[in-house]
């Protein structure tokens, strides 16, 4: 399990190099879901007694590293720098993580990933407007790059982008999950046996970004021009 919280890190992290795609982005937290998931499903008492740990420990690993992996550069500017990216965003990245599995495991899949997207955006939403931040690790600014597939952002802001990573790994996780229990079950493991949940994923997928590439590849700049002078503090 390890791995799959390190791969997770991984997964989240390239997207926020020049050479990376936020594409990745819609799977990157899959690893980590299924680390989730086989700690919740373990029924001993010593087991019950170590999964809060347990997950707070994968969560952090991934977390962290993926903090470190994209901000390590901070180190030219400041030493402070890296030290404070690391506590303050791996803290409420590894919180809201947490506080998904605790409310999944009282409430139910249902509830319990519904959770996990108003978790995570509650912490984002604030951590833009709190005195002290660093915005640069929020999970829709990994469609840096990908400009493209994102111009619906006007209307929804970054957080537009966050959620739609979410809901996209939430369906991605469903997916393969289903898939994995068909073939555990002895039947041979099809995508037309998960029918249902791979429209799902297209749809969310393909709807937002088609929207968004008509907006781009069709738009045409009024001809209104301003002078600006931009100046840093």
């Amino acid at each position: 399990m390890l791995l799959l919280a390190v791969l997770s890190a991984l997964l989240l992290s390239i997207p926020f190099y020049t050479w990376g795609t936020g594409f990745l982005l819609m799977v990157a937290f899959v690893p980590l879901l299924f680390v989730e998931d086989e700690i919740a499903k373990r029924k001993s008492r010593r087991a019950k007694k170590d999964r809060k740990g347990s997950v707070i420990g994968y969560a952090l690993i991934t977390s962290v590293l993926f903090v470190v992996l994209t901000s390590w550069w901070i180190w030219y500017a400041t030493w402070t720098g890296p030290v404070a990216a690391v506590i303050v965003t791996g803290s409420y990245m590894t919180l809201a993580f947490y506080l998904f599995h605790y409310t999944r495991r009282r409430l139910g899949d249902r509830l319990g990933y519904a959770s996990l997207v108003f978790y995570w955006l509650t912490f984002e939403f604030f951590y833009l407007r709190a005195q002290i931040n660093f915005p640069w690790t929020m999970l829709g600014n990994g469609f840096a790059k990908d400009v493209w597939t994102i111009q619906w952002y006007e209307w929804t802001g970054v957080l537009g982008g966050s959620l739609w990573v979410l809901v996209m790994n939430i369906l991605v996780f469903k997916l393969v999950k289903g898939w994995k229990a068909k073939g555990s079950s002895g039947a041979r493991p099809t995508l037309s046996a998960n029918r249902r949940a791979l429209s799902r994923v297209l749809a969310v997928l393909l709807i937002p970004m088609l929207f968004s590439a008509v907006r781009f590849f069709t738009y045409e700049e009024k001809d209104d021009p301003y002078e600006m002078v931009v100046l840093q503090p």
